[in-house]
């Protein structure tokens, strides 16, 4: 069975200038977008975690490729142009230092990855010459030690294949959202 796919501006408005979807948050007050437990100033704060996990399910809902909008809708009186820059510097801070952590995390992927084919080689090749040796000597420790390299080679190389087409796929998936929230238009709207 196929999977419906949702035309996104079905569930979100467009900014007919740039072509990007533009995600509403309704706010009461600015401190509502920051984790409530930090005590740290705008620039340092965490993202309050039921706001990120709703930008998460909105960014899911639009395709990675299309340009998205970060519009806070706060009521009139409220309003702080002052506040508003605080809490954008925050969030761009934010979404970039969290960016540069799945991207680290990409890079040391690919580094246990190389560490691991490395190690699948280097037991596959000890299996071949212990089999050599097998072959001379009809002991049954060479044997069980041919038999038992060969297993941890096979491992090595299915944590390879696993930590390259699986893992990084996930990586790579997450690097480009937070990419995305980083590149992302935030305004303030009056309501």
């Amino acid at each position: 069975m196929k999977r419906k796919t949702i035309d996104p501006s079905e569930l979100y408005r467009v900014n007919k200038q740039t072509g990007a979807y533009i995600i509403d948050v309704a706010l009461d007050q600015y401190e509502e977008i920051f984790n409530e437990w930090d005590p740290a100033p705008y620039k340092r704060r965490d993202v309050d975690p039921d706001l990120m996990s709703y930008l998460e399910e909105c960014s899911n809902d639009i395709p990675l490729e299309l340009a998205i909008e970060i519009n806070f809708r706060i009521v009139e009186p409220k309003r702080n142009e002052e506040k508003e820059a605080l809490v954008t510097a925050g969030l761009r801070s934010y979404f970039a230092s969290s960016n540069e952590l799945e991207e680290r995390k990409l890079r040391e992927l690919h580094t246990r990855t190389v560490w691991c084919i490395a190690a699948a080689f280097t037991l596959l090749a000890a299996a071949v010459g212990m089999k050599k040796i097998e072959a001379m000597q009809d002991m049954f420790f060479f044997m069980l030690l041919h038999e038992g390299i060969t297993i941890g080679a096979w491992l090595f190389t299915w944590n390879t294949l696993s930590l390259f087409f699986f893992d990084s796929l996930t990586y790579r998936r997450d690097a480009k959202h937070w990419k995305r929230y980083s590149q992302s238009e935030i305004r303030f709207e009056g309501v």
